[in-house]
């Protein structure tokens, strides 16, 4: 098993992989000590498998695959020159940069001709993670969809707030509850606007403006976009 800690004063961000396989993001809240036993804390965010399921959960990586038994939405859509489907499977290639703020990591797909490099950068007076994926191809590929690293909300977490709005009326909140299935905004102006926000916030159960747990999610990106909030 392969593990990744980011951290700071405020924040730890841990990532882990198994067999080689594309990064699970395990933990991320409250600083960790460093001595915390990383692979425990991987061992620890396994679901469990019980009757009538897979003999293994299909991963939520950080780019999840369908080939990998995957069923919500893929990191990746991808077809070839000829039309046909690209389903990645990509393996660690190499580790470019680690240390406690800053992570690059290459995955490669030799079937596909596909490498996949993963970067997360901690920033140690903001304390906010940007996390970036880049996508190169060996042949020509007509690429549909390529996510930025997928995180996993909190199993405490239970709504989300959402923004939208106008001309002298921005920053319209809307507090929605998850429920079962995806939640989807898209934006196909080319162009950031407060009608189509490229932010969300995730709140655990309780949390107000002056207390309680969120996680804030912003694309750093001022063109179209599609965000999905999946169950």
């Amino acid at each position: 098993m392969q593990t990744w800690h980011l951290r700071d004063r405020r924040q730890s961000f841990v990532l882990a992989s198994t067999d080689d396989a594309l990064p699970i993001i395990v933990y991320w809240g409250a600083s960790l000590g460093l001595g915390e036993d990383l692979e425990e804390l991987a061992s620890a965010h396994q679901g469990d498998v019980t009757g009538g399921m897979l003999d293994v959960l299909p991963p939520l990586s950080v780019s999840p695959e369908s080939a990998s038994g995957f069923a919500g939405q893929p990191g990746i859509e991808a077809r070839t020159s000829e039309g046909l489907q690209v389903l990645p499977q990509f393996r660690f290639q190499n580790e470019v940069t680690s240390t406690a703020s800053d992570l690059q990591i290459l995955y490669r797909d030799d079937a596909n001709g596909l490498t996949l490099k993963l970067a997360f950068h901690l920033n140690e007076q903001t304390s906010v993670i940007t996390a970036h994926s880049e996508l190169e191809s060996d042949e020509d590929i007509a690429l549909n969809w390529l996510a930025a690293p997928a995180f996993p909300c909190s199993a405490r977490t239970d709504h989300m707030l959402e923004f939208s709005g106008r001309w002298c009326s921005e920053f319209q909140t809307e507090k929605l509850r998850f429920a079962t299935g995806a939640r989807e905004r898209t934006n196909r102006t080319g162009r950031t606007d407060h009608t189509h926000f490229p932010g969300l916030i995730v709140l655990e159960e309780g949390t107000q403006n002056s207390s309680g747990e969120a996680f804030g999610f912003h694309y750093g990106w001022s063109g179209g976009h599609t965000m999905v909030a999946e169950e």
